[in-house]
């Protein structure tokens, strides 16, 4: 095996696009559509390299990153923007060689171009601690519990409904029942209009600033729509108001026969009616009806986030854990007179070093 190292461009795409038809862990992050919306929503300064291993004209393994600068040098994630899952992907009949290629490859690229930080995101269908422990060389690594509900098959609406039903906790299955019942016009947008995108943003935007996180910002709603395909890569579904409000909205995006659980957000006002658990049982059923859809991706969710990973854990769901890794390409005193507001202002969409190796107290 005489494995050659290229970086993508448009000559591999086909190739690329092949590879993550066969690799079970790909996931739409990884796709040519997803590095698309990257590269047009981070800024221009920012740049992709996405290292293939070929052994002659078979693509055998991938390595997708981004690089951007910032106030303590270069940063490198695979791949940025609220945790994107990234890694490496093989092709079934890989070996274990190519794994390591790909990662020794990254180690010299991140030292040719001074990176500081490295940091490669695992995915729920992978665990490759070990290997990267031996190749990637991480001292630091953060968890998320990702949540993934086996989606039942079937072409009959009422059979599939009924299944869903059976998977879903007692107290969830009397939500949705209840909620189905609610006077709200209960759809998905046809025309995934600039309207409703930008009715999602405001939704979105007052519940997570209202929690203190960081929401997604305008720009991010209109690059989905300008790089995602509506209806074949994501798809808004809604709750309206007999005036026309949109009161609860959700973005799924679409990758094979997984579907993500992208962008849920409800207006206080209707929590009690629970119109967000019924747009999510609509919107499975949907998917298994439409898309022959195995696999839902409830996200990764902090340790800490005991509300969060309750409320999705009565879906029907199983645990997955992923981990975080990240490696310090210079002396670690670096960070000693660094906080948190620093890294999230200098490198913003990327992720740099848990917040728990710092010193400074970040919320001054």
């Amino acid at each position: 095996m005489a494995l050659e190292l290229v970086e993508l461009d448009t000559r591999y795409e086909r190739a690329y696009e092949g590879l993550l038809n066969v690799c079970p862990s790909a996931m739409i992050y990884h796709s040519l559509s997803f590095r698309r919306f990257l590269k047009e929503f981070l800024p221009s300064s920012v740049s992709d390299h996405y290292l293939l291993a070929f052994d002659g004209e078979e693509l055998l393994g991938a390595l997708p990153t981004f690089v951007t600068n910032g106030p303590l040098g270069p940063v490198l994630n695979s791949l940025p923007f609220f945790g994107s899952h990234g890694g490496v992907l093989l092709k079934p009949n890989a070996k274990p060689v190519v794994f390591r290629f790909l990662t020794d490859a990254l180690v010299t690229f991140c030292q040719s171009q001074k990176v500081r930080f490295a940091t490669i995101i695992d995915t729920p269908f992978t665990s490759n601690e070990i290997e990267l422990q031996n190749t990637f060389n991480f001292q630091y690594s953060d968890q998320r519990i990702g949540q993934l509900t086996s989606l039942p098959s079937g072409t009959d609406s009422e059979k599939v409904s009924e299944m869903l039903f059976g998977l879903y906790h007692k107290k969830t299955r009397n939500i949705v029942r209840k909620a189905l019942r609610n006077d709200l016009e209960l759809a998905f947008d046809y025309d995934q209009s600039s309207q409703t995108l930008k009715e999602l943003h405001a939704l979105h935007e007052s519940n997570i600033m209202g929690l203190g996180g960081i929401p997604k910002p305008k720009e991010f709603f209109d690059v989905i729509s300008n790089q995602l395909l509506e209806d074949n890569d994501y798809r808004i579904y809604t709750a309206r108001s007999k005036s026309g409000e949109l009161v609860c909205g959700l973005m799924l995006l679409y990758f094979k026969d997984m579907v993500e659980y992208f962008v849920p957000a409800t207006t206080e006002s209707v929590l009690s009616a629970q119109p967000l658990s019924a747009l999510i049982f609509l919107s499975m059923r949907d998917a298994i009806l439409e898309r022959q859809a195995k696999i839902w991706n409830w996200g990764g969710t902090w340790l800490s986030q005991d509300g969060v990973y309750h409320f999705k854990s009565r879906w029907g769901t199983t645990d997955r854990t992923y981990k975080y890794y990240t490696r310090v390409f210079s002396d670690p005193a670096v960070l000693q007179d660094v906080d948190r507001k620093t890294l999230q202002n200098g490198y913003p969409w990327f992720y740099t070093v848990p917040f728990s190796t710092l010193n400074l107290d970040s919320s001054e």
